[in-house]
């Protein structure tokens, strides 16, 4: 088998793929998407990880929940189509702002 057989048979596996999510949390927020999403980058070089998507939302998690902010509802689709095994954020509080909304995507996520 030749390495370009060997790379096709690798990038099929949902364990290599990681996906990013970026999110804007309010308008002062210094961590624009576009720097969490070269750290992201970073973080999948690191963990030899293939990029799936980036997905991002402007919306506060404060203001809308995480059911109507439609990066984060494609993302999930995603995982649970099973596409990538890995999400990377910025910060837990990109995802949720509360402990029981983490836990619970978190569960989501674990499924």
């Amino acid at each position: 088998m030749n390495w370009m057989e060997d790379l096709n048979k690798l990038e099929l596996l949902p364990e290599n793929y990681a996906a990013i999510y970026a999110r804007k949390s309010i308008k002062t927020d210094n961590n624009s998407i576009k720097s969490q999403i070269t750290l992201g980058k970073e973080l999948l070089s690191k963990n030899n990880l293939l990029l799936y998507d980036i997905y991002s939302d402007e919306e506060s998690a404060t203001k809308k929940h995480s059911n109507v902010r439609k990066g984060f509802v494609q993302l999930v689709e995603d995982a649970k189509a099973g596409k990538f095994k890995t999400v990377i954020a910025f910060r837990r509080d990109r995802l949720a702002r509360n402990a029981r909304d983490f836990f619970s995507i978190k569960n989501l996520f674990k499924k």
